[in-house]
């Protein structure tokens, strides 16, 4: 188990993709909207960089959230088990 300290309260918490037990804050963004762990399972798209935002773009990928920290998601992909992913490369949906 890992521990690490919240950035926004200060306080201790073990890390597993979960929100800070204090304050209820992941510090994980996508599309400006910060994930909590209501979020796991629900759909994004990936968008790789060359695809400049274009969610429409062939190489894209979907998938489900599985786990989250420190502004990396871990996403179930329909084409592979999972993979790290870079939270600015993914949209909702």
């Amino acid at each position: 188990m890992l521990v690490e300290i919240c950035k926004e309260c200060k306080k201790l918490l073990a890390t597993h993709g979960e929100t800070c037990e204090f304050c209820q804050k992941s510090g994980v963004f996508i599309e400006g909207k910060e994930v909590i762990g209501e979020d796991i399972g629900s759909p994004v798209t990936y968008i790789p960089t060359h695809a400049e935002g274009d969610a429409s773009h062939p190489d894209c990928e979907r998938g489900v959230i599985s786990s989250f920290r420190e502004g990396r998601i871990w996403v179930r992909y329909q084409s592979a088990t999972g993979a790290l992913t870079p939270a600015e490369n993914l949209v909702w949906g």
